[in-house]
């Protein structure tokens, strides 16, 4: 009886150590790998591809669900999975366009991982980081951009006897056009058909009293017969009526090609540009004469804002690996992830980046004045008249252009 209940005894050991080994073994989870979902390759962007490659590949220990981004679905796609409790870990996003997300709580404040590591901070431009910043808190991070700017031949300006400045006043534009016209033999200015319009958006960006006021406006809250919009279409005006733009009366018609050869060649001493186009229009220069970057004027120096968007990313608030979150956010913003996005051709607001241009730095620099949102984008209406018409059917037609985008205006819904 003794022996049968050893036997027994021995039996329920095994089974016990038997069983407490293959619990250990179903909750062990050493090998496991962390789950992470990323939006970090771009549609029509290849060098994304590789950067994403670099991240990957940075953190073995992650099982990374990857997906595409692309513009125009990004935003509902993103709301879609936060509002199912699935997170993207880190996604590229448009810095200056995260404010509903902000406003919705669901961006992490990376304003505390930034102080933490004044070296990571310190990576980008000075006030490139502005971009992605809401109520004095940092929430999204820049990664390139692409905005309007101007190119200065400063051999034209000395022969002036003027100093080419970063940045003027319109104010102080125009009397720099006047002397340059009065001084020297090229136009003061290159500007092509299609840019143009750039003049007014960014007049109509610029000439409000406040942010709050320029968000009205855009919403179509304000009126187009405001006068000082007006002012504003007399000013672009003023530089046509004195043919400070190449070729003088067929300015209004001149191509790309026609406007950069004419830099090119020295028949005009400021060309306007776009900063992702700049390294190249400063390639076509060569040697021929030394350039300067010169910052889009501004009718309002408190409403210093120009066109354009700057891509970037940021980090949903619902991510279960904050902390993991930020490592990658790290990583791709290094500064051999950031040189594969410059050798593509991107213009990148980091101090690290390296270029033969001595330009290129100067080419993100105002990258933090950005403003994402403009009226042409509240109806197609608007959208084609703003972009198509003008400033030509302001020059031709006078208040009546007005009065058509007033009209327009008051068709929207």
């Amino acid at each position: 009886m003794k022996r049968r209940f050893m036997v027994i005894l021995a039996l329920l050991v095994t089974a016990t150590m038997a069983f407490a080994g293959g619990a250990q073994e179903t909750t062990d989870t050493s090998d496991e790998k962390i789950e992470m979902t990323i939006m970090t390759e771009i549609v029509n962007i290849p060098v994304m591809t590789p950067v994403t490659e670099r991240l990957v590949a940075a953190f073995p220990d992650v099982d990374f669900a990857r997906k595409q981004f692309n513009g125009p679905d990004a935003a509902q796609i993103i709301k879609t999975a936060f509002a199912g409790g699935e997170a993207i870990d880190l996604t590229v996003y448009w810095p200056n366009q995260i404010g509903t997300f902000v406003e919705a709580d669901m961006v992490l404040d990376l304003t505390p991982y930034l102080d933490a590591d004044p070296a990571w901070k310190n990576r980008w431009l000075d006030g490139a980081l502005d971009i992605g910043t809401y109520n004095d808190k940092i929430y999204g991070v820049p990664s390139d951009s692409v905005y309007p700017m101007f190119l200065a031949n400063k051999s034209i300006f000395a022969e002036a006897g003027l100093e080419v400045k970063e940045h003027y006043t319109w104010d102080e534009f125009e009397a720099v056009l006047a002397q340059l016209d009065a001084n020297t033999d090229a136009f003061p200015l290159s500007v092509n058909m299609q840019w143009g319009t750039w003049l007014v958006r960014n007049g109509l960006l610029q000439i409000w009293d406040d942010e709050d006021e320029l968000r009205s406006f855009i919403a179509g809250d304000v009126s187009f017969l405001d006068p000082r919009v007006k002012a504003m279409f007399e000013n672009v005006k003023g530089l046509y009526d004195n043919n400070y733009l190449y070729p003088g009366e067929s300015a209004l018609v001149a191509t790309r090609d026609q406007t950069l050869a004419a830099f090119v060649q020295g028949k005009a001493a400021l060309l306007a540009t776009v900063n992702s186009l700049a390294q190249g229009d400063a390639n076509a220069i060569g040697d021929s004469f030394e350039v300067a970057v010169v910052s889009w004027p501004a009718m309002n120096e408190n409403m210093d804002y120009v066109l354009g968007g700057a891509a970037g990313w940021f980090i949903p608030s619902n991510t279960k690996q904050p902390d993991l979150a930020v490592d990658m956010l790290k990583y791709i913003t290094s500064k051999e992830s950031i040189q594969l996005m410059v050798d593509a051709g991107l213009i990148a607001p980091f101090k690290e980046a390296v270029s033969t241009d001595p330009n290129y730095m100067m080419y993100g620099k105002d990258s933090f004045k950005v403003f994402g949102k403009e009226i042409i984008n509240t109806s197609a209406e608007l959208f084609d008249y703003i972009n198509g018409q003008c400033p030509a059917n302001y020059l031709l037609y006078g208040d009546q252009a007005l009065e058509d985008l007033e009209a327009l205006r008051l068709e929207i819904e």
